[in-house]
């Protein structure tokens, strides 16, 4: 069987879209060779977002979705954590990497209080 990911970087947005509909509705998140994390740097950062409040919501370890989701979706997540008002839990210290300098410094006054 010849490898689909190959062809990742050259198909149209609308294959694309295709595509992750396929791996999403696999329960491992893979069609034939291709794993939701092969598609994420493709993906357009709305769909990423998404998919990645989706993961989360559900419980799953989202950690691979990090290097890919914008800024103002950590940011609200942070905001969110710090005001006691997120709805799902997370493992903040795994979004230091990718915050910037106001949302750490949000997370360290929070754990001050």
């Amino acid at each position: 069987m010849e490898s689909m990911k190959k062809l990742l970087p050259f198909l149209t947005n609308e294959e694309l879209d295709d595509l992750l509909k396929k791996v999403l509705a696999s329960p491992s998140y893979i069609y034939k060779d291709v794993t939701l994390k092969d598609l994420l740097v493709f993906l357009p950062t709305k769909d990423i977002d998404e998919l990645y409040l989706n993961e989360l919501k559900k419980g799953n370890d989202a950690t691979y979705f990090l290097p890919f989701v914008s800024h103002e979706t950590l940011k609200n997540i942070v905001e969110l954590y710090c005001n006691d008002k997120l709805e799902y839990k997370i493992d903040v210290y795994k979004l230091a990497p990718f915050l910037d300098q106001d949302d750490i410094k949000l997370l360290y006054n929070y754990f001050l209080r």
